[in-house]
């Protein structure tokens, strides 16, 4: 399912250390869709970046929180490893054990841990390109996605996370 992008994709909140970003969805998928473009944006000059390469990654989580924290370190882990910067984040799977409704999340279970067994699973393909220092800034050097105040939550039918990343 390719991704429609909320009108505003993220804005930055305020963090003396870190940068702070709260990022939007008109759902679940395009919250991370927009998640994995954001750190993508701050890392790097998108405008720069050619769809050259396909790639798939894969995820799991107990619930949304660790969820969002494993999809952002697996595109960290993506470009530190392989130096590969992310253009465009095509969600092919989004399947939650640990959510009771197809339509939308019941706020009694967000952030809580599901039950053992239970999990979350997110499969993408993601297009980019390998970092080349001839074409391509490094802006920002991102070392990590944070649970420190990191809320994943849908507030007047958007989807809000707010996560804190280590640089």
């Amino acid at each position: 399912m390719k991704q429609n992008f909320a009108r505003e994709k993220y804005k930055f909140i305020d963090h003396t250390a870190d940068i702070g970003v709260e990022i939007f969805g008109d759902d679940l998928p395009s919250l991370f869709a927009n998640a994995g473009y954001t750190l993508f944006d701050i890392i790097t000059d998108l405008s720069l970046v050619r769809e050259k390469i396909p790639q798939n990654i894969n995820i799991n989580g107990r619930n949304l929180d660790e969820m969002m924290v494993n999809w952002l370190g697996e595109f960290l882990y993506v470009f530190d490893t392989e130096r590969f910067l992310v253009k465009k984040i095509n969600i092919k799977r989004l399947e939650t054990s640990f959510f009771t409704s197809t339509s939308g999340i019941n706020t009694s279970v967000q952030g809580k841990m599901s039950e053992e067994g239970e999990y979350g699973n997110l499969q993408a393909e993601i297009w980019g390109e390998k970092y080349d220092a001839h074409v391509h800034v490094i802006n920002t050097t991102i070392k990590a996605a944070t649970y420190h105040k990191l809320e994943v939550v849908k507030e007047n039918n958007i989807w809000h996370c707010r996560v804190i990343l280590d640089v």
